[in-house]
């Protein structure tokens, strides 16, 4: 396999970061920017992702990796990068990856039962959920429009397998799930209302719409089309009640879950959840990027917000809920979780919002939420314990204090692994 390498000066091309050279990713045809792809070492220990342009800072390169380093997607064929030519490059790098060639008559020939594709993506979806532990590494924005009033945060979420919820107005079970925060920062004073957060929705969500695909029976399975993209082979079904749509490729993979009406949570009368889209771009050997999108309305305050998440499934050999009951008593964790866990430390000044990472990621928000991530904001800090505190003043301090201390040793712990921002 023959991979051009090739070396562009774009002027202007960051205005605000025009220090920071990119290693860009281009179709070798087409010469289209492939987002999402993939760099890793020999071993697959360590992996970057690109962003939606098909881009990765340079340094971040040469700060994982030492050698050579691995770079795929799907549809592609993979190819190796020499470092030594990175290390002192001053200009933007763009290296062409070969699609691989489609036999146009294996098309014609291909007999394809549309309806066995879900069934075995039912079978698929059940044997990864019964794993029963997922962890993701997120940057989540909210936006709330009319007060201008956003919450920017990175950090880890965890999904401990699926919970039937019943009866009116049915909470989620929030030992199932936990969302820590590593860095946030915020511009407003931006309270949960009554039960819910908006950590308490995504987990809601989540489960709803990955209960409903689990459980949903065929005569529900609608097929619109199917079509290709690219080398991949897809079909789009819509299923029934919640009005879901979702996207899955000839080899069983989900690539989008969408909503185009209000979907019903069993949220009672306190939220109204808009359309919004859930997008995955699947690569089986490495990880799996997501982005959700989504905008919501608290009835009470009248209040519209809007949330964008970019995330990715990391490769791991942690189950998270068993760390947790080796390490910590399970009730009070639990209860500690249910009623501290969405009190966060809001630090802008720390140093990783200036990292190049934070900048890269930045710039990846903002075009997937079409909001500048990189506009003067008057932010607002404050310490979590003294948030509680204050408006808790009745709070266990040894429990509340038992429970951050525990909150970082299970950073901590997730660093070592290398899964942590």
């Amino acid at each position: 396999m023959k991979c051009k390498f090739l070396i562009a000066l774009i002027i202007s091309f960051f205005p605000t970061f025009s220090s920071a050279q990119v290693l860009k990713v281009v179709d070798a045809k087409t010469l289209i920017p492939i987002p999402f792809f993939h760099l890793y070492d020999s071993l697959k220990s360590k992996v970057l992702i690109g962003g939606e342009e098909g881009e990765v800072p340079i340094q971040e390169i040469l700060k994982v990796y030492q050698g050579s380093v691995h770079i795929s997607h799907v549809g592609y064929e993979k190819s190796v990068l020499n470092l030594n030519d990175f290390v002192n490059v001053n200009i933007d790098v763009v290296w062409e990856l070969t699609p691989i060639e489609i036999q146009l008559e294996e098309v014609k020939a291909q007999v394809f039962d549309e309806d066995q594709l879900y069934r075995d993506f039912q079978k698929k979806l059940k044997d990864h959920l019964s794993l029963n532990s997922w962890l993701v590494r997120v940057h989540t924005l909210e936006l709330i429009s009319e007060e201008g009033q956003l919450i920017e945060q990175y950090g880890l979420f965890g999904f401990g397998g699926l919970v039937n919820r019943k009866g009116k107005f049915a909470k989620f079970d929030k030992s199932n799930y936990f969302l820590i925060s590593e860095y946030a920062r915020k511009n407003g004073d931006i309270s949960p209302e009554g039960w819910f957060t908006t950590k308490d929705l995504l987990g809601v969500l989540l489960n709803e719409v990955f209960l409903y695909l689990e459980e949903v029976k065929p005569k529900d399975v609608e097929v619109l089309n199917s079509f290709r993209d690219g080398a991949i082979f897809l079909v789009k079904f819509q299923l029934g009640d919640l009005g879901l749509e979702l996207v899955i490729s000839e080899d069983v993979e989900l690539h989008e879950i969408n909503w185009n009406k209000p979907l019903e949570l069993n949220l009672g009368d306190n939220i109204n959840v808009k359309p919004g889209k859930i997008r995955f771009y699947p690569n089986s050997d490495l990880l799996v990027p997501i982005s959700i999108n989504f905008d919501f309305e608290i009835v009470k305050s009248n209040q519209k917000r809007q949330f964008f998440m970019l995330s990715s499934f990391i490769p791991n050999s942690l189950n998270y809920q068993l760390f947790l009951s080796k390490n910590y008593e399970l009730a009070d964790y639990y209860r500690l979780m249910t009623v501290l866990a969405n009190y966060d430390d809001y630090n802008s000044e720390d140093v990783f919002f200036e990292s190049s990472i934070a900048k890269f990621e930045n710039r990846k928000m903002s075009k997937f939420s079409d909001f500048d991530m990189i506009e003067k904001v008057n932010w607002i800090d404050n310490d979590a314990l003294e948030v509680i505190f204050d408006r808790n003043p009745e709070a266990d301090k040894k429990k509340v204090d038992e429970f951050y201390i525990y909150k970082k040793s299970l950073i901590e712990e997730f660093r070592k692994l290398g899964l942590t921002w």
